[in-house]
């Protein structure tokens, strides 16, 4: 699963804690207008528990189930990255870099565009890094072809999700959550902090 579909995801089970958060308040609110003129406070109060803890039990439930598919996703991406970095690069790949070892004038712009025909093959990437630093070349690499770039990405995708999926287990109510849970959760708009970490990794 993508980063981009597991936000998706998620959007879907925050926008259904705040229809059953909508419901909670609507119940309790009927329980305090139906009942509450006939019963005594502390019986009012304890129906109004029992809603809350109902609540409470189904946020637990979905945070729980969210947490498990990203500890999925996390995995997959973790296992992915892992595997391209073990991947020796091709006969192909290796003739190219042999060439360009014998080479004394390649541009920076001609190893972007080399590394771009390599793709994440990160032993490829980092034989052609190799062969820049030995021309005095210096190469600026996107993100993704970067083993330890993408690996932090991913540890620091993998807290953003923890504490946003702590904060949807701990839910009380909308104005508790904080702005990244806001940014992360909101439907429609993009999510900075999560796109910066996961935009290279899927």
């Amino acid at each position: 699963m993508k980063f981009t579909e597991f936000r998706v995801k998620a959007q879907d089970v925050y926008k259904a804690v705040l229809e059953a958060d909508a419901k909670r308040n609507e119940c309790k609110q009927d329980t305090k207008t139906t009942i509450g003129r006939i019963y005594v406070q502390s019986y009012v109060d304890e129906q109004c528990k029992a809603v809350d803890e109902k609540f409470s039990a189904f946020v637990v439930e979905q945070a729980d189930e969210l947490k498990a598919l990203a500890s999925e996703v996390i995995a997959e991406h973790r296992e992915k990255l892992e595997k391209a970095l073990s991947v020796a690069p091709t006969a192909e790949q290796l003739n190219l870099l042999t060439a360009l070892q014998l080479r004394d004038d390649i541009s920076e712009g001609e190893l972007n565009s080399i590394a771009g025909q390599l793709g994440t093959n990160f032993q490829a990437i980092k034989a052609l890094q190799s062969i820049a630093k030995k021309k005095g070349v210096n190469m600026h690499l996107p993100e993704k072809y970067d083993y330890e770039t993408s690996k932090d990405n991913l540890d620091k995708a993998e807290k953003y999700l923890s504490e946003r999926i702590y904060n949807l287990r701990n839910y009380r109510s909308k104005m508790q959550l904080d702005f990244y849970d806001r940014m992360f959760f909101g439907e429609g708009g993009y999510d900075n902090f999560y796109g910066a970490y996961t935009a290279e990794l899927d």
